[in-house]
């Protein structure tokens, strides 16, 4: 309620404060000193921080959650989305095996769980963005949604899927319904580069702009969202403000290419992709 500002503040910090304080208490503690309820939050809070050794014992933590409760199937779709992000993130050292592990673990939290909405989600996800079979994606994202009308993943996942297709339109109307599905969201940063991207498709860039910048404010380790921030910047007209952010953007991933960028992104060959490689050539990588 717009009348609630008070409520909606002591709300929004019970949430960063249960996501922050998981991730504080595993520091200096063993796996198996930690509680079962402690791995899985603790262990998505540290893959949200998008640190290397944080990201390398958000493994650690899912790993031994899967390991303690084999049928706990969002444990094993969250599984798939840390090797999706290790691989969109440039973290992967092999993005083939990566993928794979990626797709078995989506496909096994399916086969524990096959209505989960949340696990159709991120077997939606690793369809989406690492297998590139866009038709895959929009039927599981389809699925999750009939089954949970109010699952914020499925319409923030789905809006990146509509943004790659170049359907501008729908990608906002799907990220901003998103955000009203979990507006008080511990990973808030993450909602916000996503309705970048749809954004950015629907060639709003004063939009993408503002959105990048802040989910930057809050999480500046999210190097897809450094991407979008160079294209908007270039399309506004801000050249040189999108050379000083691809700059970064090499510091931070210095083995990036236009190249791999053209051969691995699922949206390449749309026009949100070649929006992007424009861009990025303008912006002095190549």
């Amino acid at each position: 309620s717009a009348q609630s500002p008070a409520v909606t503040e002591v709300v929004r910090a019970i949430g960063q404060t249960i996501a922050s304080e998981a991730v504080i208490h595993v520091q200096g503690r063993s796996v198996a000193a930690l509680a079962d309820h402690e791995l899985l939050v603790a262990g998505v809070g540290l893959m949200h921080q998008l640190k290397l050794n944080s990201f390398a014992r958000s493994r650690a933590l899912i790993e031994e959650a899967i390991r303690r409760a084999p049928r706990a199937a969002e444990a094993h779709a969250w599984l798939g989305e840390w090797y999706v992000t290790a691989v969109f993130n440039g973290w992967s050292t092999d993005r083939e095996r990566d993928t794979q592990m990626a797709q078995d673990c989506t496909a096994r939290a399916l086969d524990i769980e096959p209505e989960n909405s949340f696990c159709l989600t991120m077997d939606g996800v690793v369809s989406n963005n690492l297998l590139m079979r866009m038709d895959v994606a929009s039927q599981r994202f389809d699925a999750a949604l009939s089954r949970n009308p109010n699952e914020a993943m499925a319409w923030l996942s789905s809006s990146v899927l509509f943004a790659y297709r170049d359907d501008g339109a729908e990608a906002v109307a799907r990220a901003e319904t998103a955000i009203r599905r979990s507006p008080l969201d511990p990973f808030g940063y993450f909602f916000e580069s996503l309705a970048a991207t749809a954004y950015l498709s629907a060639e709003d860039y004063a939009r993408t702009l503002e959105l990048a910048d802040r989910s930057l404010a809050k999480n500046d380790r999210h190097l897809s969202t450094l991407r979008v921030r160079i294209c908007a910047l270039h399309h506004l007209g801000r050249d040189a403000e999108a050379r000083k952010a691809a700059a970064e953007l090499m510091r931070r991933q210095p083995d990036f290419t236009v190249t791999n960028y053209r051969q691995n992104h699922p949206a390449a060959d749309f026009k949100i992709g070649k929006n992007v490689v424009s861009a990025l050539l303008a912006a002095g990588i190549h």
